[in-house]
């Protein structure tokens, strides 16, 4: 299907686990995507364990941006992840249970991803070691 993800997500009645989401135009502008509104729908279509991913392109360190919708619309339940090389950051925020990862688990998870995909993760969760969101040992949603 090729369509508005805003109307799509305003307008469909499926729920998701997961609902990711990564557009921009070519000035690299989100525009409703990156709405209080539009996270509120995306809350909404998410099933009660569900998880939301937001690619919030270019944000310069300390500046919420976009994410200040996302941690209101998820009770504060969300963690902006260290900007990657790429420029990307990456939001999380979660329905239902919290979110407790020792740091030992995510570093086995990331090797296993990496012998898969080439993804290297490594880089992030070292930075993720000095963010407000990581606590003694673990990353906490």
């Amino acid at each position: 299907m090729i369509g508005d993800g805003v109307e799509y997500v305003m307008n469909t009645t499926q729920r998701y686990d997961v609902i990711m989401v990564d557009g921009f135009n070519e000035h690299a502008h989100p525009g409703d995507l990156n709405t209080l509104p539009f996270y509120q729908a995306c809350r909404t279509r998410l099933s009660e364990q569900g998880v939301l991913v937001v690619n919030l392109i270019g944000l310069s360190h300390g500046v919420k941006g976009g994410f200040v919708h996302v941690e209101a619309t998820f009770d504060g339940r969300a963690l902006m992840l260290p900007k990657c090389k790429s420029g990307n950051t990456i939001a999380l925020a979660v329905c239902g249970d919290a979110v407790d990862l020792s740091l030992a688990e995510l570093r086995v998870r990331a090797q296993q991803l990496e012998a898969r995909t080439n993804l290297a993760l490594m880089p992030t969760l070292i930075k993720l070691e000095h963010e407000p969101g990581y606590q003694q040992g673990s990353l906490s949603i």
